[in-house]
């Protein structure tokens, strides 16, 4: 690969072609060599183990294990509208800190604790460079050099919250040092204009997806270590993965993200439990009111709020066998109350089983994975069983930037089809509130670490 010295020649927007090949940069005093996942490997190792480091990526975020290293997985397809000319372009990032060179110490996707960054070292501190490397904020606020502190070596695998402070020293070298070098995720999908023989979408983009799958597929079964996937047959919607660190909290007596955060669930279990306990006082919810939980999964929301609420005010349904059975436990083990509650087992929106009226109800990151006919049948239903006055509250995920709505389809926990439904607006919303007979008004305060939040206020008349 030629060394592009000329930062301004680097051109996101023309990468995607047949042929690309691979491209090295200058720029803030780092050396950046992009690989993308889509080309020829000219490594098979370097290829083998950047997708063993992403599989692992997945598993401590919570993600799909497929979830972005194909250049063209569901996550990354071109969208409706302004997107549709547009193809998506997966890499992996080798980076070198130029003699000088440093970053500043910064934090991204800082409202997200799922989010890590993993840095595989290629270079040893004092060997290949004599001052500098990587910078770590403490909780103490003491910024701490890890290179030379925990004596990083080519081969280490470094794994840290990406909303924590981190950063790169000025690095020194002398005669002959290469500087320090990591190869670095999370990998960078870029949006590049479709061009020359991949003009169709649908034939050639599924075309190369399945090339992409079958070369993955034959690096991993050229190389000497296995990948552990779990093959064995799995009961549908049980999460395998959930349960160990489940039964942990349960014997312990305390809520799953003090175990591990292994998954995303648990890593946002505290930013997500606030942000919902804190809206919900916002639009009025009192210990005396009556609440249905949609979606109500092991309890997150259910910890705070079935001691908050008097006996027998917090209902709670969810579609999953196993998240609810594990709901029971953590309520019995964890909770230590005498209170009250009630939870069903629910695939069809079955509120009225409850035979009460709700005051409150809260859909939170629930209508992002339900089709719009669905997300339509449930607040009907809804309707039917909210208090005069009963408000709402729920999330969705609305990007102004689309032209129109669109659904994607994408595998939950590696087994379990579901889909993603993403909202240019909230026209959808609007239509249904005229139709079924609510208020309908965005929430802005507190605001949502990721998505849009809706209050829907119901009147005594049911349509």
């Amino acid at each position: 690969n030629n060394l592009v010295t000329h930062k301004n020649s680097f051109d996101k927007s023309k990468l995607f072609f047949e042929g690309c090949p691979n491209y090295s940069f200058l720029t803030a005093g780092r050396k950046v060599h992009f690989n993308f996942f889509w080309n020829s490997p000219s490594d098979t190792l370097t290829y083998d183990v950047a997708w063993r480091i992403q599989l692992m990526r997945n598993q401590i975020e919570g993600n799909p294990v497929s979830d972005n290293y194909l250049a063209l997985s569901n996550s990354n397809l071109p969208k409706s509208g302004e997107y549709s000319n547009l193809a998506s372009a997966s890499s992996f990032r080798v980076v070198g800190t130029v003699d000088g060179g440093g970053i500043e110490c910064h934090k991204d996707w800082a409202h997200d604790p799922s989010k890590v960054q993993m840095s595989l070292v290629l270079s040893a501190a004092g060997l290949d460079y004599e001052s500098g490397g990587f910078l770590f904020r403490k909780r103490t606020g003491e910024i701490v050099n890890l290179s030379f502190e925990a004596d990083l070596q080519p081969g280490d695998l470094l794994i840290f919250r990406y909303c924590m402070d981190h950063g790169v020293e000025p690095v020194k070298t002398t005669a002959g040092q290469i500087g320090f070098w990591r190869l670095l995720f999370p990998i960078e999908a870029m949006r590049s204009k479709r061009v020359g023989v991949y003009d169709s979408a649908n034939s050639k983009s599924s075309s190369l997806r399945r090339w992409i799958g079958g070369l993955l597929r034959q690096i991993r079964g050229n190389t000497s270590t296995n990948v552990l996937l779990n093959t064995e047959p799995q009961e549908l919607l049980v999460d395998r993965e959930l349960a160990p660190i489940a039964e942990i909290a349960i014997q312990s007596g305390v809520s799953p993200s003090e175990v591990f955060y292994k998954k995303g669930l648990f890593a946002r279990w505290h930013v997500m439990q606030k942000w919902q306990f804190q809206a919900l006082q916002t639009i009025g919810l009192q210990p005396s009111h009556r609440f249905l939980d949609i979606g109500c999964g092991v309890l997150r929301l259910g910890m705070v709020l079935i001691p908050y609420l008097e006996t027998d005010n917090y209902f709670g349904t969810d579609p999953v066998p196993a998240y609810l059975e594990t709901a029971r436990r953590y309520a019995s083990s964890v909770l230590n109350t005498d209170k009250q509650f009630g939870l069903l087992l629910d695939h069809s929106f079955e509120f009225h089983k409850f035979g009460v009226k709700f005051d409150y109800a809260m859909a939170h990151s629930v209508f992002t994975h339900m089709t719009r006919q669905e997300i339509a049948m449930c607040l009907r239903c809804l309707a039917h069983v909210m208090a005069p006055g009963g408000k709402l509250l729920f999330t969705v995920a609305i990007n102004s930037d689309l032209r129109e709505d669109y659904q994607e389809a994408f595998v939950y926990n590696a087994q379990i089809p579901m889909v993603r439904t993403h909202h240019a607006n909230d026209a959808f919303y609007r239509s249904l509130a005229e139709e079924i007979g609510f208020h309908l008004e965005p929430l802005s305060l507190p605001k949502h670490p990721s998505q849009s939040a809706f209050v829907a206020t119901f009147g005594g008349d049911v349509i």
